[in-house]
């Protein structure tokens, strides 16, 4: 997966659990590789099983993305 790909899906993530995992982020906040983290941390910590299952999706193409560097 591309990196486009992977940020469309950790931005839809973001839009979708907003209300209940990303409630405490700045209005501002960027989705972009270096926040990519902390929306694996929210998804799992505070979501339902659908938003584990996508921070897992985002992990395995963050580690894929960290072996390419």
């Amino acid at each position: 997966m591309l990196l486009q790909d992977q940020l469309r899906l950790a931005k839809t993530a973001f839009e979708t659990y907003r209300t209940c995992c990303f409630w405490s982020l700045a209005p501002d906040f960027v989705v972009d590789e270096s926040t990519l983290p902390i929306l694996i941390a929210g998804l799992r910590k505070h979501g339902d099983r659908a938003a584990f299952q996508i921070a897992s999706q985002l992990t395995e193409k963050t580690v894929i993305l960290a072996l390419d560097s």
